[in-house]
Parts: structure tokens; C-alpha cells; sequence
């Protein structure tokens, strides 16, 4: 899983994070969940972000969970719900959490994909 499933660009101030796994929809699987917890980590820690665009390559913004491929790599289920000693929540947690606390940053949070379009958002940062 060598693959870079998640992308994050940031110019002027705006982070395009876009979910690029085109031939399987962006259905989620583990390196996907990985690699949108790592990009809700790092945005947390931008000062000067104000915006975030959430964008999934190809025909769709994403196709859910991709079951064949935590069934296909039961260890990949297990890293995804298990929470580890010394964290306050399992993978799929973090991931939801981390990206729910980006929608109450100082800054505006957009799903974005061809004729779909929804966003949360709270007080600019000046």
C-alpha cells in the first residue's frame, strides 16, 4: 500500500485535499483512512488556513467503505477499530473526529465534485 491515496495542496491559504483512488470510486480503505488522518492532523496545525476543499478524483467523491478490500485484509479491519494503548480512539474515530474539528476551525470546510456540492463552515480567520 505504497500508494498515495490521499493529496493535499495549500495555495493562498486554501488546502485542496483530494481523495484519489478514481478506479475504485475513492472507497475507503486503510490506506485511505490513513492518509485522511494524517491530512486532518497536519491542516489542524496550518495557523494561517482559510479554507479547505475536500475533492475526490474521477467520476465520484467516494463510493464509502470499500468492504472487499478490509474482507480481502482482515489485519486492516483490525488496525482500523482497534484503538491502541495510549490513544483516546481507534482509526475510523480519529478519522471522523480530526475532520469534524476542522468544520469548527476559523476556517471553511467544502466537499467538492462535478455538480455535488456541500460545506461547512464557521468564522473566517481575519
Amino acid at each position: 500500500m505504497s500508494e498515495e491515496r490521499v493529496r493535499i495542496v495549500v495555495e493562498d491559504h486554501v488546502a485542496r485535499v483530494s481523495l484519489d483512488r478514481p478506479d475504485k470510486r475513492n472507497a475507503l480503505d486503510f490506506a485511505m483512512f490513513r492518509g485522511l488522518a494524517d491530512a486532518a492532523d497536519s491542516l489542524s496545525a496550518a495557523p494561517d488556513l482559510r479554507a479547505v476543499v475536500l475533492h475526490g478524483e474521477g467520476a465520484a467523491f467516494s463510493a464509502g467503505l470499500d468492504l472487499g478490500a478490509f474482507m480481502n485484509e482482515p489485519a486492516a479491519i483490525e488496525g482500523l477499530l482497534t484503538r491502541k494503548e495510549g490513544d483516546l480512539a481507534n482509526l475510523a474515530q480519529h478519522v471522523c473526529w480530526a475532520w469534524r474539528q476542522l468544520a469548527y476551525m476559523p476556517c471553511s470546510l467544502t466537499r467538492s465534485k462535478t455538480g455535488q456540492r456541500a460545506s461547512a463552515s464557521s468564522e473566517r480567520a481575519g
